[in-house]
């Protein structure tokens, strides 16, 4: 939080940075309203309202401006509406995910993910859950002991990962389904862990592939750097029978899509209804 107020958004500097921190106690001092309201960080209506204390504490106290009112329109335009594109969570879907070249990645390895997935997830799953899910532990748990955390991709930014790649819930207060990631979650978020971590082919060298070589690769590519990894994290069993494709040499995809009705559709179509 101090990051954002401090360095994304401009709203406080770092020696005023006390005001925020009042402003967390104050909120969390409150009594709780829902079960899915932690103790410790914010939900949105939480993170909305310590935003509007800072600007009211910042413009309007200070009086900068005449009014609350005119403290948070001041707010929204200089500090928020001027730096939201880089919060924007569609823009990665649009410009680096949903093209060909991943749908082939995905598709052609599908057996792969889920395996990770099921393998991985669902054990703080309850027998009232219905649908099974992977955590943010083990999510982390995964890219941890697949030797993926790092200073260059810390546990922050993993959880990054997991958060941006959920599907927006309208109420998460007394429903958890943005805690519960479903398997077209948990591409995405392998894809963005991807995306950061930037990985080289396996049989490079450093010299071969700076970080800035490897920043400029395609998703996709980054995405095929991984499978090595993952692959390793798999079950005895499954690595012992899990071939891993071979690509066309005319179009670079691979031939073999093994995931059921890849026929028919989009693979981020057809997991739509999952």
């Amino acid at each position: 939080l101090s990051d954002l107020v401090a360095h994304k958004i401009y709203l406080l500097d770092g020696d005023k940075l006390t005001d925020m921190d009042l402003a967390f106690m104050t909120i969390k001092g409150k009594p709780r309203v829902a079960k899915n309201q932690p103790k410790t960080a914010l939900i949105r209506f939480e993170f909305t309202e310590i935003l509007l204390r800072i600007a009211i504490k910042k413009f309007f106290d200070t009086k900068e401006v005449e009014s609350e009112s005119i403290a948070v329109k001041t707010l929204i335009e200089k500090h928020i509406i001027p730096n939201c594109s880089q919060f924007n969570c569609q823009m990665f879907r649009e410009t680096r995910y949903w093209n060909e070249e991943c749908d082939n990645i995905l598709k052609s390895h599908y057996t792969l993910f889920e395996h990770l997935f099921r393998a991985r997830g669902g054990t703080q799953m309850t027998p009232a859950d219905k649908i099974f899910f992977m955590s943010y532990s083990e999510f982390l748990t995964l890219l941890g002991e697949a030797g993926l955390i790092s200073e260059a991709f810390p546990e922050r930014d993993a959880i990054t990962c997991y958060a941006q790649s959920m599907m927006t819930q309208v109420d998460e207060l007394e429903n958890d389904k943005h805690m519960k990631m479903v398997l077209l979650e948990f591409f995405e978020a392998i894809a963005r862990a991807a995306d950061i971590l930037s990985l080289p082919p396996p049989d490079s060298t450093p010299e071969e592939f700076p970080i800035e070589k490897r920043q400029a690769q395609t998703l996709g590519t980054k995405m095929n750097n991984m499978i090595p990894i993952l692959i390793n994290m798999t079950q005895k069993e499954f690595r012992e029978k899990f071939k891993k494709p071979d690509r066309d040499p005319t179009t670079n995809l691979f031939f073999e899509n093994l995931y059921p009705g890849y026929k028919e559709q989009s693979l981020f179509l057809s997991l739509i209804h999952i």
